[in-house]
């Protein structure tokens, strides 16, 4: 099958093969279906941190392995440090991950 055929460049990489964390997140749904992440939990060193004031970069949907996934490019402030981050949201399981990069 051609992705590109479709539209697509590539399908997207299963989540359980690529380094990931699961998270907690607070979102956002807009009344046209528009969905924005707010803040985060995760556990850092067996205690629960949390992280807001997150921007938003960028917003990519992709299709592939009978699910439809989020990606979510992030800035954070984090101790005095930009971070930037990938948040992914699994629609079909509707669960949020942290993708290590």
């Amino acid at each position: 099958m051609s992705y590109i055929a479709i539209g697509i460049e590539k399908p997207p990489i299963p989540i359980e093969q690529r380094k990931h964390r699961k998270i907690a997140c607070l979102s956002w749904t807009s009344s046209t279906g528009e969905i924005t992440p707010l803040s985060f939990k995760m556990l850092v060193d067996g205690e629960v941190q949390t992280f807001k004031r997150l921007r938003i970069l960028s917003i990519e949907e992709k299709w592939g392995f009978g699910t439809t996934i989020m990606e979510f490019k992030c800035e954070m402030i984090v101790n005095g440090f930009k971070i930037k981050s990938l948040l992914v949201l699994d629609t079909n399981k509707r669960r949020w991950y942290l993708i290590d990069e």
